[in-house]
């Protein structure tokens, strides 16, 4: 899904044209994501927990010291792309401003959490 009209998307793990993110079926099935904006104290990671719960995704959602949130989930492919979009959504609060994703291996719990 590609980001709302005025907002930076950075994505690492496979960018080369033709590439298994580009065609949007990721080579691996967890990603680490970092979200920035207006994200922390507006009930992002609940949301994002609620969303990732409901996709039956294993990992957790953290705020960072900066005022980003740190987001790592595993699952299906099909699942962590929808989690992928919600990502730039957020809860009515928010306000997403850049996603900073990279598929990549990631080790979590199997069901999704929330850290402090």
């Amino acid at each position: 899904q590609a980001p709302p009209q005025g907002r930076r998307r950075t994505a690492v793990g496979n960018p080369e044209p033709g590439g298994p993110h580009e065609t949007g079926t990721p080579a691996v099935d967890s990603f680490l994501a970092r979200v920035e904006g207006r994200v922390q104290a507006v009930g992002f990671r609940a949301w994002i927990w609620s969303h990732a719960t409901r996709l039956d995704l294993g990992g957790y959602v953290r705020n960072l010291p900066d005022g980003a949130v740190e987001v790592a989930a595993k699952g299906s492919p099909r699942a962590l792309e929808q989690l992928e979009g919600m990502l730039w959504r957020g809860p009515p609060h928010a306000r997403v401003e850049s996603v900073h994703l990279a598929w990549q291996e990631i080790r979590g719990p199997e069901r999704f959490e929330v850290r402090p």
